[in-house]
């Protein structure tokens, strides 16, 4: 399946150059892989391009082999030509795999060993003990983000993929020369028990537009059909909206290395930003701007940190950066925050390289260059840096963020602040697109469904539950049921959207998802009924004229359903004769009766349940909604009466009920049945 790309330029006012991928699992899946570039001294250009190549891997999912659509990103320092951007565009992304880490680690191992030749046991040991106090320091801080940043998913959540009786596919049309995308879901004949719903696995295939940029969005709708024999209806509270299931994302960059999302799941490198330009770095290096910093600033950062401090104070740890950050930008807000996702908005975004910062996170740095910093910075380079566009002379690389809190930190800030989705009806996705590019605020985002904020989640369950369901001409079906075949159909409006003031360049090339789904039950459809009287004066009836003969009418007013009923009155009956409308489907009925020989209409009254029944003129109108179906109940209880106004004329009326057997595709029988 093609991925989705998101892409702004960067130009001299400081616009984003963001690439976005999207795949199928679960709902909207990033897959925009990249590889760790190494090259030894001893290879020559060729070896190097070669080996790259051999690393290039076609991604799947546990479900199915996913196409790769190429990515391309603009360089805000990059001196490459017009040619070099086109050649960038056909590349197709690398993929890192288990295999690839496995052995680069092995080779960074054998250059430890070799460069610590000749040292001695004691050495060894003292740099033994050294790692083990570092991952110590490591675990403590991870445990002590861990207990601040963890909070469950949605309950305790279990993530399923999409029933194998349910099938989707993408249709397009047409409307006032715009291009309407709708995603139909069908439950198929065979289907048992609950049918899970994925509603967005392909949603990503529906756009025929490839690169969104930051403050783009998408809509869309999903129309959900019933074949499968049996009713189904919505589960209530199945309505789900959360961060992507973690597991199965690719790999961490080595066994020690945790991170930790707001979800309390542990994320892999795919979800890891990048580390961005920003103020800090550029007063920490005392430089005028972002434009003076470079890659060597943002590998050296430690050493920086570590030597000359910012104000006197200097910052060493696996959390040195992430402490100098907390310490920069309290101080530039006046806030007191203890942990960077309690920073101000503004402070985060400023931390992920947005508001008017112009550089790409994406440069391209000569292959000699890319063997210099490898030399300086191993296993940084070996574990976080990742390459693109591998070609003799140039290569493409991005840092990605390795502190743990900080790496969080970019992962809550995209789900809670930047990604942004809306489901419900046609007016609800209008108003969400129309706060276009900021969205920002809005309490839209994948963590606000999270997190229930302002009831958003509650909202679209009870749209899917009282709203969702339509007849065949579009109006609302009363019961909600979703028959099968009976030409009703689920309707869901959804669309997503990037925000853009806040998107910061550390996203370049980000790679993200979500989870997304609905389940729908087996329902057995409520059912109704509804009495009739006909009331007449016999004393009045000349029987030798013929029996009086009337017929009763129920029309579902949605559906056009037209049941009838008839009443005949003899010399030894009643004066009032009933007769009932069993097992209604659940909607709004009309009541009236048809014109009858000698009769006028007289009046009509009615008693019912919850007041589900008003007289409109000659006719009553019943809501049998579910609050008042019942098997054996009536809902509504009417009485017709009529007037005799005609006995001029002398006729003979009866009725016949026909019946016919057929067997063999051939009538075999019939017989009549007199109405009595």
């Amino acid at each position: 399946m093609k991925g989705k790309n998101i892409r702004k330029g960067i130009t001299s006012v400081a616009i984003l150059s963001l690439v976005l991928c999207l795949m199928s699992t679960g709902v909207m899946h990033a897959e925009d892989d990249e590889t760790v570039f190494t090259p030894s001294q001893d290879q020559s250009a060729e070896e190097k391009t070669a080996a790259g190549e051999q690393e290039k891997q076609t991604v799947s999912d546990t479900t199915e082999e996913q196409q790769q659509t190429p990515v391309s990103e603009n360089q805000s320092t990059s001196a490459a030509t017009e040619e070099e951007d086109e050649k960038q565009e056909s590349l197709e992304p690398v993929g890192k795999t288990e295999s690839s880490i496995e052995e680069k680690d092995t080779a960074l191992t054998e250059k430890m060993q070799d460069s610590t030749v000749g040292s001695t046991l004691e050495g060894n040991t003292g740099e033994q003990q050294d790692k083990a106090d570092k991952q110590e320091e490591k675990a403590a801080n991870i445990n002590r983000f861990r207990a601040a940043m963890s909070s469950s998913h949605s309950g305790n959540l279990v993530f399923q993929d999409q029933s194998d009786t349910v099938s989707s596919e993408i249709r397009k049309k047409t409307e006032n020369g715009k291009t309407v995308y709708t995603l139909y879901v069908t439950i198929q004949e065979g289907a048992v028990g609950d049918q899970i719903i994925d509603l967005g696995t392909k949603a990503v295939e529906l756009f025929d537009k490839e690169i969104y940029s930051p403050g783009d969005s998408a809509s869309y709708s999903v129309v959900i059909e019933n074949h499968s024999g049996k009713s189904y209806k919505y589960k209530d509270n199945s309505f789900i909206v959360t961060t992507p299931n973690a597991e199965g994302y690719g790999v961490k960059p080595d066994p020690n290395y945790q991170v930790i999302g707001f979800d309390g799941q542990e994320l892999p490198i795919k979800f890891l930003a990048a580390r961005a330009y920003n103020d800090a770095l550029v007063k920490l290096y005392g430089v005028s701007g972002t434009a003076q910093l470079s890659l060597r600033h943002l590998l050296g950062v430690y050493k920086k940190l570590e030597t000359d401090g910012y104000y006197g104070k200097t910052y060493t740890g696996s959390e040195a950066l992430s402490r100098f950050y907390l310490d920069f930008y309290n101080n530039k807000y006046g806030s007191a925050a203890k942990e960077l996702y309690e920073l101000p908005t503004d402070a985060i975004v400023d931390i992920q390289g947005g508001y008017g910062i112009a550089n790409s996170t994406w440069v391209t740095i000569t292959t000699t260059e890319l063997n210099s910093l490898e030399s300086e910075y191993g296993e940084i380079i070996d574990k976080y840096l990742a390459v693109k566009n591998v070609s003799s002379k140039n290569v493409s690389v991005q840092l990605k963020e390795m502190e743990p809190q900080l790496s969080a930190t970019g992962y809550t800030f995209f789900y809670r602040e930047l990604l942004h989705v809306a489901y419900g009806g046609e007016s609800t996705v209008k108003d969400f697109l129309s706060k276009s590019p900021k969205w920002t605020g809005n309490n839209t985002a994948i963590g606000n469904y999270m997190a229930n904020t302002n009831g958003i989640k509650d909202s679209v369950n009870k749209y899917m539950r009282d709203n969702a369901v339509l007849n065949t001409n579009d109006s609302l079906k009363a019961d909600q049921i979703l028959g099968s075949d009976d030409g009703s159909k689920m309707v869901l409006h959804s669309a997503f959207a990037l925000d853009g003031p806040h998107m910061g360049n550390a996203y370049m090339s980000y790679q993200f998802a979500w989870y997304n789904t609905i389940t729908l039950e087996e329902a057995e459809e409520p059912v109704g009924n509804i009495q009739v009287n006909k009331t007449i004066n016999k004393e009045a009836v000349d029987f030798a004229q013929g029996d009086p003969i009337f017929i009763l009418k129920a029309e579902n007013i949605n559906t056009k359903d037209t049941y009838y009923k008839l009443v005949r009155f003899h010399e030894n009956s009643a004066a009032t004769q009933s007769v009932s409308f069993h097992n209604l489907p659940i909607g709004t009925y009309r009541i009236s009766e048809m014109m009858g020989i000698r009769y006028d209409f007289g009046n009509v009254s009615v008693t019912s349940r919850e007041n589900c029944a008003v007289i409109d003129g000659q006719s009553v109108t019943v809501d049998l909604n579910a609050a008042v179906a019942d098997k054996e109940e009536a809902a509504a209880d009417i009485t017709f009466s009529n007037v005799r106004v005609n006995d001029t004329y002398l006729s003979d009326s009866d009725t016949v009920v026909n019946r016919f057997r057929v067997e063999n595709g051939e009538v075999s029988t019939v017989t009549q049945d007199y109405l009595k």
